[in-house]
């Protein structure tokens, strides 16, 4: 817990720090919706080699440890499915050029954010966050047809400071609600069959497989956490597989 008493400079000085990082997560909201991800990584999150080692990326099923590994899946791995979507839409509709300036022809995505809750560390050098996001994914196809879904669930991060500068270091996405528009929630499943799950296949091989939140029991789990006073990071607190507490789970 953060007990220490700050001057009226250094109070200033968190406030700003407070905006600056909400403003950080914003710009990764709409480069996200953009498919700017190899420009994300390079812009936002830490690029210093003891950094980058550190870095995690977590959802529901495990986390990519790394900014090398989070990096190969993040953009990677995405920039192959955009380009397989586009050689299927190009192959049943010659119009649609097969070209780097076409990729993501069909799609939208996006994951807005809300009801913000930010901690600046005592020190300073860290910060947590959380936040609520009602988004949506939809791909196309191929056939002129398209896959949507709604998704929503808590988004986590952990900052750290980079010469000055607020740099994204730990990103946990905990989708709680993955359904179809039009038709009724009540007539879908509770459960997904298994490999049916469109984010658990989109997330691939994590670094780490482990079940960091389950929907099923709500938020039992607590995960991402919903960031305290705090003077000093802590692993146990925060956005990496430390931080998971499985010890409640009846399985």
């Amino acid at each position: 817990m953060n007990t220490k008493v700050f001057s009226d400079d250094e109070q200033i000085r968190r406030v700003w720090d407070m905006e600056e990082v909400k403003d950080l997560m914003a710009r990764r909201a709409y480069m996200y919706m953009q498919d700017m991800r190899r420009q994300e990584i390079e812009m936002l999150w830490v690029q210093k080699p003891e950094n980058r080692e550190t870095a995690v990326f977590g959802s529901n099923w495990g986390f990519y440890l790394g900014l090398d590994n989070i990096s190969a899946w993040y953009v990677g791995e995405h920039g192959n499915l955009r380009q397989k979507q586009l050689d299927e839409i190009s192959k049943n509709d010659p119009a649609v050029e097969n070209k780097p300036e076409n990729l993501g022809f069909g799609s939208a995505i996006a994951a807005p954010l809300s009801t913000a809750l930010v901690e600046i560390a005592g020190d300073g050098k860290t910060a947590q966050g959380l936040w609520y996001s009602i988004g949506q994914r939809t791909d196309p196809n191929g056939d002129g047809t398209a896959s949507a879904y709604w998704v929503c669930g808590k988004i986590g991060a952990d900052f750290m400071k980079e010469d000055g500068q607020w740099k994204i270091w730990r990103v946990v996405e905990a989708p709680d609600i993955i359904v179809t528009p039009g038709d009724a929630v009540a007539n879908q499943s509770v459960f997904w069959e298994e490999g049916a799950n469109l984010m658990e296949n989109l997330f691939g091989t994590p670094t780490v497989s482990v079940t960091a939140h389950d929907p099923t029991f709500n938020w039992s789990d607590d995960f991402p956490h919903a960031p305290k006073a705090y003077y000093t990071y802590d692993p146990k607190n925060g956005c990496c597989p430390e931080g998971v507490l499985n010890d409640w789970r009846p399985y």
